[in-house]
Formats: C-alpha cells, sequence, structure tokens
C-alpha cells in the first residue's frame, strides 16, 4: 500500500553568559530529517501502525501475526522494522522498557534478546535505520512492551516493510 512518511528530529541548545553588554552565547544545533518513500527496498517502508495503550502486564505485540491487526483490517505482517517511536505518559507511576520477550524476541535496535530500552515517565524514544532489522515469524516477532510499575499508558509507532 502506497505510504506517506516523514521522521524529524531536532534538538537546539543556547546558552548566554550574562552580566556583559554583548554576552557571548554558544549554539548546539542539531536538525535531522528523512522523507521515506514508499516501497519495500532499503530506505523505504510500505508499512505503519501505532496504538495508545495502558498496561498492569505486558504487552507483546506480534510483528507479523495475525493479531493485532492495522487500521485497515490487515494482518501486520512485517518482513523488516525500520523505525519505532515510543511515548511514555507523564503521569506514569513507572518507566516503559521495550524488548525482552521471553520467546521469539524482535531485536529491534535494542542490541540483543534480552536487552529493554527505558523510557522514563513523559521521555520518548525513537530509534530509526533505513535497512530495517529482519523479523521472522516463531523466532524473531514479538516486541514486548512492559512496565517497572503499576498501570502505564503509552503510546507507539513502528514504520517497515512487507517484504
Amino acid at each position: 500500500m502506497p505510504a506517506t512518511i516523514q521522521l524529524q528530529a531536532s534538538l537546539r541548545a543556547l546558552f548566554t553568559k550574562t552580566g556583559t553588554l554583548a554576552g557571548p552565547q554558544v549554539e548546539y544545533l542539531i536538525n535531522l530529517a528523512a522523507s521515506v518513500a514508499s516501497g519495500t527496498l532499503d530506505g523505504q517502508a510500505d508499512k505503519a501502525w501505532g496504538k495508545t495503550a495502558a498496561i498492569a502486564a505486558v504487552d507483546d505485540i506480534d510483528l507479523i501475526g495475525t493479531a493485532p491487526k492495522d487500521d485497515f483490517g490487515d494482518n501486520l505482517g512485517f518482513v523488516e522494522v525500520c523505525g519505532v517511536f515510543v511515548y511514555a505518559d507523564a503521569a506514569n507511576p513507572g518507566n516503559i522498557l521495550v524488548g525482552a520477550a521471553t520467546v521469539s524476541t524482535a531485536v529491534l535496535g535494542v542490541g540483543a534478546a534480552t536487552h529493554v530500552r527505558v523510557v522514563k515517565p513523559g521521555a520518548f524514544d525513537f530509534w530509526y535505520a533505513p535497512t530495517g532489522w529482519p523479523v521472522a515469524t516463531g523466532t524473531t516477532d514479538l516486541l514486548r512492551i512492559d512496565r517497572s510499575t503499576g498501570t502505564c499508558t503509552y503510546s507507539i509507532i513502528i514504520i517497515g516493510r512487507s517484504a
């Protein structure tokens, strides 16, 4: 299915020394942007999925199976995942933990099957690789979302390829 995807990340930090007539200042600036074309080659994506959920236990997202469905009612069917965006609600009593499913772990930029990315309340994490990470049925198809304590709310968007 045709897709239009824009990725943007920006950070600007400006420091000014006070107390002088023309106070010196230092600026740090990074602006990154990428347009991801529709398709199934490196640097492209033809699938996207997202949700917001409150969880009191683990949420294993089956990236290639029959559940969950995308917003058009189709199986997710990711063969490669290119990008993941996770936001942890600021009111959460604990952190959102991404990764480390007990079986069939999708290793999407987290290092290894037992590693997690920690997203603190009010924070977000985003990782993207034009070449993507492979997803295979029964071996690397589960992306685990967990929480460190209590009931936590998170939002996630995943982009990738069907072939």
